[in-house]
Formats: C-alpha cells, structure tokens, sequence
C-alpha cells in the first residue's frame, strides 16, 4: 500500500442509504466514488459491470494505514514543538 493513504481517505464521503426499508438507515460509500480512490476493493458483479460492490472488509487495513500516516505526522508536530520550546526556553 503506497503512502498518502490519508489523503485518499479524506476524498471518500460517507454516505447513508435506506434499502428497501424507509425505517432503517445504514452507512456506507457509493462504489463508484470509492473506486475513483480505492479500485482494488470494488467489485463488479459478474455478468454485469455497472453493479457494483464494496469490500468492506478492507477498509480496516485502509484505516490502520492511514492512522499509521497520522501518528508519523502527530510525531513530527510533537519534534517540532519540543524544538520550538527549546529555542524559547533558551532566550530566558
């Protein structure tokens, strides 16, 4: 999985959907705009390309590297704070 996952995150919108049933909402993403971002985990149904679906299940994996990418970033703002209190702190 190729860096700047977050980014991709930040494009996806997630959506609510009433299937069959006005009573019960659910979550979830559009295929179609998913798979601008992620192909690898869309699905066409066989027989018919313009149904699609989502693999829900890798969305996990899709998370964990993109709070791995935010804790690299929360780790460097954490260095550069520290190094911003040295430098203030060593003008007293």
């Amino acid at each position: 999985m190729n860096e700047n996952v977050i980014n991709k995150v930040n494009q996806l919108i997630p959506s609510t959907f009433n299937l069959g049933n006005p009573n019960k909402t659910i979550m979830g993403f559009v295929p179609n705009e998913v798979e601008d971002v992620f192909p690898e985990i869309v699905d066409a149904l066989e027989g018919n390309e313009e149904i699609k679906s989502l693999n829900y299940r890798s969305f996990s994996v899709i998370a964990i590297k993109a709070i791995q990418e935010q804790q690299a970033m929360i780790g460097q703002l954490q260095d550069q704070v520290q190094q911003l209190w040295n430098v203030v702190n060593s003008n007293d």
